[in-house]
């Protein structure tokens, strides 16, 4: 059986505070619902001012999986889901993250785009919301 991720979550949310195109991150999916099976992947989301050049460069995939996670990356493969795209990535110790990201307007509150809604209603914890974006948003969500 593989640890739990909760320190998976820890670092991830802490190498997000230190990326310069990061200005929100939040938790999503079971591990933010607090049921999570043993095969769950952590379900990130991350705002950011340059999330394609994000999903241009594997360089960043490698150093987090190394120096935020302690792990090394076995494979990954990156898919879009209308706004946003997510980097699903494995790590040798059989943990798989979804890493996703989505410009700033995601969050935009006027409307509210329907897949945001679903996230946000399914399960969302925010993780680093300086701005409060992501705060106004979920406040939005909740009032819909």
């Amino acid at each position: 059986m593989r640890p739990p991720a909760f320190p998976f979550i820890t670092a991830v949310a802490s190498w997000a505070i230190a990326q310069a195109d990061i200005v929100a991150a939040g938790l999503a999916g079971s591990w933010a619902r607090g049921n999570p099976r043993t095969n769950s992947d952590v379900d990130f989301l991350f705002l950011s001012t340059s999330p394609e050049a994000r999903r241009a460069s594997v360089t960043w995939t490698k150093e987090l999986c190394r120096y935020a996670l302690g792990n090394r990356l076995k494979s990954f493969h990156d898919a879009r889901y209308g706004m946003v795209w997510s980097r699903h990535v494995t790590l040798f110790s059989g943990h798989k993250l979804e890493l996703t990201f989505a410009r700033t307007d995601w969050a935009s509150t006027a409307p509210i785009d329907a897949g945001t809604i679903f996230v946000v209603r399914d399960a969302f914890r925010v993780l680093h919301d300086p701005t409060a974006v992501l705060s106004k948003l979920m406040a939005a969500v909740g009032e819909a």
